[in-house]
């Protein structure tokens, strides 16, 4: 409505003396106006219902020339007497009929030019939205997979254990099948969030290495060094969980002696760090196997580029480590 009031009553206003009559000029002008907004209205209704189909540069051209024309055979049937030459008197030739055309297109071109960029960017800016849309959707049902993928391996490696107790020891077995339907409680209820508080995977650890204490004994030593401001901390459920199980199945199960499990989690310049160190020699990613794949993957579908994973060896342990930059 602003692009076709601009339009008529100020770049195709008539000066000429044949619209010095009121009633002429007033018809004239509420003819443009009308024509201008019923039309375009019309071909915006149709281009919208249809744009999955006609997102070409043909269909606004052939717009604007129809539109075109209309304009055209409105000031042919005033005699083109908004036009010097014709209102003078003066013989037209095919020139002058091509110029009044194109004086019509222009203006008209104008209107199909700023409809279809802002249409186009609408359009452009909708596809983002649903693109982002769809990536949240497939990174939920990545996480969704990863985490199916380590709950039957964590509870593989429970079960052996206990199996391995019901030989030696029923009584333990008995107080390791208590324990684990505890844990398995407490993970299952953390395996239905994306992420979770560190406390909460802290307590699910704790269990865990409370069970395998009774299969290791003596065998099995472990402590906790926790910065109480990180508990809030949130993370992908069963990562520190994941960590001491590979400490215990590639560390202390491989060493006669056994050996100690140290969980950490502490804040070094403007880094998060939560480490597993275990006794041992370190052995490649190969060799452990998908968890330590689906943890890294877990880490950039929630993180991005702000988290990461090394696995090292030092002064006689192993180290896997993760590291969270503060936002």
């Amino acid at each position: 409505m602003i692009w076709w009031a601009f339009s008529t009553f100020y770049l195709r206003y008539p000066y000429t003396k044949y619209f010095q009559v009121s009633h002429k000029l007033v018809l004239y002008l509420a003819l443009n106006f009308i024509l201008g907004l019923g039309l375009t209205h019309l071909y915006a209704i149709f281009f919208r219902n249809n744009r999955q189909r006609y997102l070409t540069f043909s269909v606004p051209f052939t717009g604007a020339i129809l539109v075109a024309l209309a304009f055209y055979c409105l000031d042919w049937s005033f005699g083109f007497m908004r036009y010097g030459k014709p209102n003078s008197g003066l013989e037209l030739n095919y020139a002058d009929y091509l110029q009044f055309y194109v004086e019509s297109l222009r203006y008209i071109g104008i209107w199909f030019l700023f409809y279809q960029l802002n249409l186009y960017i609408r359009l452009n800016n909708k596809r983002e939205i649903e693109l982002a849309q769809s990536e949240t959707a497939l990174k939920s049902a990545q996480l969704e997979n990863l985490k199916n993928q380590l709950n039957p391996h964590f509870l593989f490696n429970s079960l052996n254990s206990i199996k391995s107790l019901t030989l030696t020891d029923p009584q333990k077995a008995r107080g390791a099948l208590n324990g684990l339907s505890t844990l398995l409680r407490s993970s299952l209820e953390a395996g239905s969030m994306q992420l979770i508080k560190l406390e909460d995977e802290l307590k699910i650890v704790k269990e865990y290495l409370a069970l395998e204490k009774i299969r290791y004994e003596n065998r099995l030593e472990y402590l906790f060094q926790v910065d109480v401001s990180l508990l809030p901390l949130k993370i992908p459920p069963m990562s520190l969980q994941l960590l001491v199980e590979n400490s215990i199945k590639y560390g202390i199960l491989k060493n006669k002696t056994g050996g100690q499990i140290v969980v950490k989690a502490y804040t070094e310049e403007e880094n998060i760090f939560l480490s597993v160190e275990n006794t041992g020699k370190l052995h490649t990613k190969s060799d452990i196997g998908l968890g330590l794949l689906n943890l890294e993957r877990r880490l950039a579908l929630n993180f991005q580029e702000s988290a990461s994973f090394t696995l090292f060896e030092k002064n006689g342990k192993v180290i896997a480590e993760i590291i969270i930059r503060k936002q």
